[in-house]
């Protein structure tokens, strides 16, 4: 549903402990877009699915340092004006990420193995988007 309230550029700030969900999340978010099948960017780091909106799909786990991220090209992929860009692990981000227009996604698990999943933005755009799946949702009033 959340693919659904985007709007280009877009950036998504994931951020969980291992197996919290993070990449199932970017797969659900793909479907949306269209995209039948991702992979993991465990290892290729950045996988890019063009269509309408392009796909980002950043994992910055296995990255130590401000070098190595900037090295991957995600400044590029966050220039991109058709752009959703989905970060995992986008604490190892800091400032290339920024704070300005960024929907915050926080997995956590929780008893009995499930999962409780925290949304939060910030600017206009991240905004308009949470409230666009709070009403698909339904967890807006209508009065």
């Amino acid at each position: 549903m959340l693919a659904m309230c985007l709007s280009t550029p877009t950036k998504i700030a994931l951020v969980g402990d291992l197996g919290t969900g993070k990449t199932t999340f970017t797969r659900g978010l793909a479907r949306g877009f269209g995209i039948k099948k991702i992979r993991s960017p465990s290892f290729t780091l950045i996988n890019i699915y063009r269509g309408e909106k392009n796909l980002y799909h950043v994992d910055l786990y296995r990255l130590n340092s401000a070098e190595d991220i900037y090295s991957l090209g995600l400044q590029d992929a966050l220039l991109d004006p058709d752009g959703i860009v989905a970060v995992e692990w986008a604490e190892k981000g800091g400032d290339l990420i920024g704070d300005a227009d960024v929907i915050h996604v926080r997995f956590e698990h929780s008893r009995e193995n499930k999962r409780t999943i925290y949304f939060s933005s910030t600017g206009e755009i991240g905004e308009r988007a949470l409230r666009c799946l709070a009403e698909k949702l339904g967890l807006t009033s209508s009065s």
